[in-house]
């Protein structure tokens, strides 16, 4: 309702349901289970209304229009929809900070042809005494220069994720199934995709700019940052009024 308010007829819709019980065949819900499974489960989710190449993001976070062009440039330029050349947009870490708390993020290791290595996930990040330091998902602390490339959850894709993503997504639930907290990260499937050599994943660097809202008080500061792009001629201040109808 709210998508459709804002933008009317000009955009064509489709919508998926991230359901829990969405398991694959075999596979039953565990009693407990309350937590959704995962960003790259809500991939899957829209499967059903998408049969091209396409771009997955947060829907919360702000990427800037030369992001999506540049991976729309990329999935334009692959071979064929059933290729297995995915893309990420990169983002500088210091860059996505926000200065009243931590922050979650996914730290790209890129090789020197410009491919995703490994993603290493990292929480609760923040400066502290002058050390930018976070942890990973095991606990381990994980000191950082603010300079590293690193993903924020966009990723460019064909159809032929999918059936990849279905077999991950089995394999976390033969591993971590019981476990009612565990998630089904993009990153980790990516992660074993990239170590199985069923994909490959290139790094883009973008320049964005990335805003987000992670605390109550990031929101000043983030409208002003949009305000900013209006003003500059980059974005119209009413956006629905600008598409095409009909």
């Amino acid at each position: 309702e709210h998508l459709r308010h804002v933008f009317g007829d000009g955009l064509t819709f489709g919508f998926a349901y991230q359901e829990l019980g969405a398991l694959p065949e075999g596979y039953t819900l565990p009693e407990r289970r309350k937590k959704p499974w995962g960003t790259a489960h809500a991939v899957l989710a829209a499967e059903v209304a998408v049969g091209e190449r396409f771009v997955a993001i947060n829907a919360d976070d702000f990427y800037g229009a030369e992001t999506y062009g540049l991976l729309a440039r990329h999935l334009q330029n692959i071979a064929g929809a059933q290729d297995v050349e995915f893309a990420a947009a990169g983002y500088r870490l210091r860059d996505t900070l926000s200065p009243f708390g931590g922050v979650s993020r996914a730290v790209c290791e890129v090789d020197s042809d410009g491919y995703l290595e490994r993603v290493t996930e990292v929480k609760r990040i923040k400066e502290e005494k002058g050390v930018l330091a976070g942890f990973t998902l095991a606990g381990e602390r994980y000191v950082l220069t603010g300079d590293e490339t690193i993903s924020m959850n966009i990723w460019a894709a064909t159809p032929t994720a999918f059936p990849m993503l279905h077999r991950q997504f089995a394999r976390f639930l033969d591993e971590h199934g019981t476990d009612v907290d565990a998630e089904f990260l993009l990153s980790t499937a990516v992660n074993h995709l990239i170590a199985l050599g069923d994909a490959r994943v290139r790094v883009i660097a973008s320049r964005g700019p990335w805003l987000g809202m992670t605390y109550q008080e990031d929101r000043p500061y983030l409208m002003e940052k949009l305000g900013e792009l209006v003003r500059a001629g980059r974005y119209p201040a009413d956006l629905a009024a600008s598409l095409p109808t009909g």
